[in-house]
């Protein structure tokens, strides 16, 4: 077997062999995955990297507020619209330091998803996909209500119906190209009401 031994050069792995003779197989797979691990961690040394988790400032407040509310959204297209600047609009979550909010959808034909919103091809794409899997043709026993009813409700099931975000300092505490899609599955769907319910330490 060879035994080797790892040392650095300008940040470059080198693998010094030496040679012995082991009959075991375990011994010899588990010298071979002690060697990768401690290789993926000088190498992370060596970039600079760390294979530690950072942690950002921790905010902290005093005593607990609850506020709830439902928003309703005029009918839509059927496809993925972004709804972040309304539901962002709420004045409750402007009151709120450090909390929670939860968006619940009161439908079971369209959804919520938090996701891109920047480049509206996105959502494009996501409609696509949507009605690849869940085409209108497929063989449904539920059809009562039109060919796009049943796979509405796959879809609500697949992309869900509540969204749980983060509030900082008043405001949703996303990412910079996160943000709030309204999901309508049909292609007549009428208002749709998201019910916001808020919680948190008020500023």
């Amino acid at each position: 077997m060879e035994s080797m031994q790892l040392l650095t050069n300008n940040n470059n792995i080198i693998i010094r062999k030496r040679m012995f003779r082991f009959h075991s197989w375990p011994i010899l797979h588990s010298l071979q995955l002690n060697l990768r691990r401690d290789a993926g961690q000088m190498a992370l040394r060596g970039r600079g990297g760390s294979s530690q988790a950072t942690y950002g400032k921790t905010i902290s407040a005093k005593g607990t507020a609850w506020y709830q509310t439902i928003v309703t959204f005029p009918p839509k297209p059927r496809g993925v619209h972004v709804i972040t600047k309304e539901l962002q609009a709420i004045e409750e979550m402007k009151k709120i330091k450090v909390g929670l909010a939860t968006f619940t959808i009161q439908h079971t034909s369209a959804s919520l998803s938090a996701n891109e919103c920047w480049d509206s091809e996105v959502r494009d794409d996501m409609e696509m996909m949507l009605n690849r899997i869940a085409p209108e043709n497929a063989p449904y026993r539920h059809t009562l209500e039109g060919s796009d009813d049943m796979p509405a409700h796959v879809k609500c099931s697949l992309m869900g119906s509540s969204v749980t975000l983060p509030i900082t300092d008043g405001k949703l505490n996303i990412g910079q190209w996160q943000g709030v899609w309204l999901c309508e599955h049909r292609d007549n769907g009428g208002n749709r009401k998201v019910v916001v319910t808020l919680q948190g330490a008020e500023v």
